[in-house]
């Protein structure tokens, strides 16, 4: 291996350690706040999907507009059923009425996603959505590592009702554009939902240490 190549290698190694370092970044932005973990929703409630700016750089409103999506399947292959809606990041909310889903069960969850190119993703946990009489398949007990968690693959039988003027949210909203647009023809994405972007670091480590070990020792 020729010395002349070392400026060159450890120039690719310093810019992957940046890219990570970015990665890890954005972790911090977006914290989502509900529905989380303990959430069981029912068919047609209208509820408040939130989310926080947990003080750490970049600040939440530099995401500029945030498109929310309802989201099911495995950690590694997520399956697409709706577009919630687009907000600016600083709004912390978007309305959302709860379709009627099959199967019932813990294995839903929202994707946020911003940028230009839709690479900033970020999620929230696993949460149940019963069936129109209340009821749901008891999730286990110890779920699985993120990034191994199969979750499950369900889909929207009917949308949620629209609500009334008169009705009152879950949480309240007031200014956020929401949308119910399902798709017929579910896309699959790869990333883990946590509340975090942890799949996108777990990838990230990944790449650099093929990267590293590729440079270091086959070169």
């Amino acid at each position: 291996m020729a010395n002349s190549f070392l400026p060159n290698r450890f120039f690719i190694l310093g810019a992957l350690i940046i890219l990570l370092s970015n990665i890890v970044v954005n972790n911090a932005t977006l914290y989502p706040t509900f529905p989380d973990s303990n959430s069981i929703l029912k068919p047609n409630d209208q509820i408040e999907i939130t989310w926080s700016d947990n003080t750490k750089e970049p600040a939440l409103s530099t995401l500029g507009s945030i498109k929310v999506e309802f989201m099911t399947g495995a950690d590694l292959e997520q399956t697409f059923l709706a577009v919630i809606g687009t907000v600016p990041g600083s709004a912390g909310k978007i309305a959302y009425t709860i379709p009627t889903v099959e199967p019932a069960g813990k294995i839903y969850f929202i994707r946020f996603t911003s940028g230009a190119d839709n690479t900033k993703l970020f999620f929230t946990t696993r949460f149940i959505i019963t069936d129109p009489n209340g009821k749901y398949p008891p999730p286990p007990n110890q779920p699985p590592p993120v990034g191994k968690n199969p979750g499950g693959n369900g889909k929207i039988v009917s949308e949620g009702a629209t609500p009334s003027l008169t009705s009152s949210l879950t949480n309240n909203s007031s200014d956020s554009k929401s949308a119910g647009n399902s798709s017929s023809s579910n896309t699959t994405h790869s990333a883990a939902p946590t509340g975090f972007q942890i799949s996108e670091l777990v990838i990230g480590l990944a790449t650099l240490f093929t990267t590293t070990y590729y440079l270091l020792y086959l070169l």
